[in-house]
């Protein structure tokens, strides 16, 4: 399956937050930051492959089977974006 954004959205992957390194929590949760999967053709600063700042409220949730696993991308306009991490 091939994930194609429209536009100037963008899809991403939330990273997870862990609690420790040493004991892991099942209070783990979404972070703030994500990584860009893919870009529609009209976003014209970020790149798949960056590292961004999102807000947790921003975008629509979709899940799909990737690779026998089931695996949760988010949505979002390029301008929802509220950093880059370099």
């Amino acid at each position: 399956m091939e994930l194609k954004p429209t536009g100037n959205r963008i899809i991403i992957v939330r990273e997870v937050e862990k609690q420790s390194e040493i004991i892991i929590s099942p209070r783990e949760r979404d972070s703030l930051l994500a990584r860009i999967i893919v870009v529609g053709p009209k976003v014209k600063i970020l790149k798949p492959g960056d590292r961004i700042i999102l807000r947790k409220t921003v975008g629509h949730e979709i899940t799909f089977g990737v690779g026998g696993e089931r695996q949760t991308f988010v949505i979002c306009d390029e301008d929802q974006v509220d950093g880059v991490i370099n």
